[in-house]
This record gives C-alpha cells, structure tokens and sequence, in this order.
C-alpha cells in the first residue's frame, strides 16, 4: 500500500496538484513512513511556499537518512526563503561535507552568500559548482556571472563563464546581456555579436528591459560609428 500511494502522489505532483499529492502522502506515511514519503511531502509543501511545514519534513526525511544530501539542500533553500539565512548556509556546508562534488549544494550556497554580500567566499562555491557538472547548468552558470560582471567587476572571469553559459542555453537572454556587459569592459569586439543576438532574443520577449536594450543598440553603435570595432553579425545557434 505504501508503495501504491506512492506512485499516485507522485504522479498526481508531476500534473501539478499539490494539495491532492501532499493528501496522498498524508495516506501513505499513515502506513508507516521512510525518508522517501517525507522528503516528497517536503517537496510539494515547498512549491506551495509553505516552508515551515516542509522544513519538518525534511527533518523527517534527515532522521530516516541523515547522509541525504537532497533533503538537505530543500532544507536549506526553504531556510533561506524563511530569511533565516546562517541556518541555510549552515545547511548547505553540511550537504558540501557529506557529498563535496554535488554542484546543486555548492550552486546553493554560494547563491546565498552572494545573495548576503558575501562575494569573496561565494566565488568558492561557484567554482566548485561550475569544475563539475554545474559546467552544464546554465542557471547556475548565469547566477555566477551575474555576480562576476556586477559585484567584483572580474570581467575576463565573467566572459569564461557567460560564454558556457549561452553555450548551454542559447536562449538566455539575460545571460547574453551581462555577457556583452563584461566584453565591453574588456574592450572586445565580439560585443557587437553578443548585443545583436541578445536584441534578436528580446524581440517580443518581456524578460528583456526597455534599458538594457537601449543600452545594448546606443552601446553597438557608439563603437561601430567610432571606429572601435566593425559591424559583425549575431551568433548562429
């Protein structure tokens, strides 16, 4: 019966039906739990933004199988929305101890602490986050050169990672922004290309901004008009 209720909710959470999913759960931990049950419940009270009713059952889930990295790392994400922030990092650093090459821990905390200004010690996190598998995450590929371009102006750094970035996700358009932000720092002519496939990726979008793309044309045409660069097309992807 367990098992049963078991692939319903999780089907019934797959189409989105949290309530009916956590309700399911509800029936199958009643026949007797495991870390599984309350890391799934966990995770359905979580997408509902109820953080303090998934972080007990992430507990639940950490007494059944203290070592699961998983469960940790929702634990410290729903503590991070909560704004309890040292808990969350807390949290993160122990999942990194129990599994240091898992890139979603290492993404998480040093999202957090870059989050709390703590630039410096999040450059170690991103690191580890991008040597390993995180190398094909574009999210967290994003968020790192975000915080490169903006907050320690590394710019050479930032070109490294926003380049793998839009490598992984074409389609990213804020990536390819700040990608063009760091070029142009560097004084490198394949700004020119970057800005003109970011302009193609904002055409209709709503993620773009009526500034950064004002930016981005007046950027263009202020260095083909003065000789610093000549006209390129966009990339092909």
């Amino acid at each position: 019966m367990l098992g049963y209720k078991a692939l319903i909710a999780a089907d019934t959470m797959k189409r989105g039906d949290r309530d009916a999913a956590i309700t399911l759960y509800d029936e199958a931990i009643g026949f007797g739990g495991n870390e599984f049950m309350y890391l799934s419940r966990g995770k359905n009270y979580y997408y509902k933004r109820d953080y303090k009713r998934a972080i007990e059952d992430f507990n639940k889930a950490l007494e059944f199988y203290p070592q699961y990295t998983y469960a940790l790392n929702y634990k410290a994400w729903a503590l991070f929305h909560l704004d309890e922030y040292e808990k969350a990092v807390s949290a993160f650093k122990h999942a990194i101890e129990l599994d240091r090459l898992e890139p979603s821990v290492n993404y998480g905390l040093g999202y957090i602490l870059s989050s709390q200004g703590r630039y410096k010690e999040a450059v170690y996190y991103y690191d580890a986050a991008v040597k390993h598998y995180g190398a094909y995450d574009a999210k967290t590929l994003s968020s790192y050169g975000y915080m490169l371009v903006w907050k320690l102006k590394n710019y050479k750094r930032a070109v490294e990672i926003l380049r793998r970035s839009t490598e992984v996700d074409p389609e990213n358009a804020f990536a390819w922004y700040n990608y063009g932000v760091a070029l142009s720092y560097l004084r490198d002519c394949d700004v020119i290309s970057v800005h003109k496939t970011y302009l193609r990726l904002c055409d209709g979008a709503k993620t773009c901004t009526k500034k950064n793309i004002e930016w981005a044309e007046k950027n263009s045409a202020h260095l083909i008009n003065g000789g610093t660069c000549k006209d390129q097309p966009m990339f092909l992807f």
